[in-house]
């Protein structure tokens, strides 16, 4: 394991990894006597967590001590089992690890009292530096009440916060309040919420919010969404107006409108005419046997991509579709700056990168030099 000397920030910081709460090969505490930064932390979670609580409050506080935490993990050692995590071990890395940025939790549910899970909130919601929480495949449990609820509410309180991900072993419900609060966040820029019970009612808030206010949201990801047809008009009007958004992703669960109605569809493929923001796009949905989209709809999303939208650079649409060559190339050109070649004045400099970009694909070269073959021709200073 390689530690990296203080006066040396530019240097990427390879993360130390220790099993379980005994340091037996002596790594964090070399770390910690020698003084050398380590940004990052990979810790496995064993049973030894909860089943010996002072051991484990002692070696997180050890953790804590390490020169210059930034990220800290905790990872299950084994992937498909969910360990019990006292929630008080969290709340001393919060308060000890006062420079940390990410907090990052992988199949454990937190457990601890009422009280417990209090102090956690008040570190968690006043902690200086945090950007990013993510739970992936967590629990959390029914009692105490509301904690689901509560640790939103928290979250979109946290000054520093960027990025909240949350994604639970079972089905998890928030109430429409904190929903509202995660997206109304002044700081929070990117919020993936998944194996959530969202209603049609809550995301179509939330998209009429998207709609009216231009949020800091620049990243949404949403799943297990009950979508009707008129939750699919809704997800086309706020794609239309948005102005904020560079990722949107949206996994469909019972979705009503099955099988299409075209129409929908096609209502999102025109509002992304005007888009100018949106990079990434993917519509998915929770069943393996989903149908593909109309061929109308296709040729829809193919005809905005090679006519209007020169923002796009990547497009999912449950999977493969039958013109998936069409859209791959337009995507490519807009990956390679068409938006910069199309509008008037783009310099002679901007069509030569574009085109030195396009070597490594014969398409787009040729789209390129057929597109203003005069590029080519010397200039009369030449």
């Amino acid at each position: 394991m390689t530690f990296y000397n203080n006066d040396d920030e530019s240097t990427y910081h390879e993360p130390i990894w220790i099993r379980g709460i005994h340091d037996s090969a002596g790594i964090l505490n070399t770390a910690i006597e020698t003084g050398h930064v380590v940004d990052n932390c990979e810790l496995t979670v064993t049973d030894d967590y909860s089943e010996n609580p002072q051991d484990s409050a002692y070696f997180i506080d050890r953790v804590c001590q390490l020169n210059g935490l930034r990220s800290l993990r905790f990872l299950p050692d084994r992937f498909h089992k969910i360990y019990n995590f006292p929630v008080h071990l969290l709340t001393t890395a919060l308060q000890e690890a006062t420079g940390l940025q990410m907090l990052s939790l992988c199949s454990v549910e937190l457990v601890g009292t009422d009280e417990e899970f209090e102090r956690f909130f008040y570190w968690l919601c006043n902690h200086q530096s945090v950007q990013l929480v993510r739970l992936i495949r967590c629990l959390i449990p029914d009692q105490p009440e509301n904690l689901l609820d509560r640790m939103a509410l928290n979250l979109c309180n946290m000054t520093s916060l960027r990025e909240i991900e949350l994604s639970s072993a079972e089905e998890w419900s928030l109430s429409a309040e904190s929903l509202q609060q995660l997206y109304l966040s002044d700081t929070v820029e990117k919020l993936r919420l998944e194996n959530f019970s969202l209603s049609q009612n809550h995301v179509l808030a939330l998209f009429e919010e998207l709609e009216r206010n231009n949020s800091n949201l620049k990243g949404l990801f949403l799943s297990s969404c009950q979508m009707t047809i008129d939750g699919l008009k809704g997800t086309a009007s706020m794609l239309a107006s948005n102005n904020t958004l560079e990722q949107f992703s949206l996994c469909l669960t019972n979705c009503q409108a099955q099988p299409y109605d075209d129409a929908c569809f096609e209502e999102i493929a025109e509002a992304l005419h005007h888009n100018t923001t949106l990079r990434n796009l993917v519509f998915s949905s929770a069943s393996q046997d989903w149908p593909k989209l109309a061929l109308t709809s296709q040729h829809a999303f193919a005809d905005m991509l090679r006519s209007h939208n020169f923002t796009l650079e990547a497009m999912s649409l449950f999977g493969r579709t039958d013109l998936s060559q069409d859209v791959d190339f337009y995507i490519a050109l807009n990956r390679m700056g068409r938006k910069h070649l199309i509008r008037n004045g783009a310099s002679k400099e901007q069509w030569f990168h574009a085109i030195v970009q396009a070597q490594v694909d014969i398409n787009c070269l040729y789209f390129f030099l057929s597109t203003r073959p005069e590029i080519l021709e010397p200039s009369d200073h030449d």
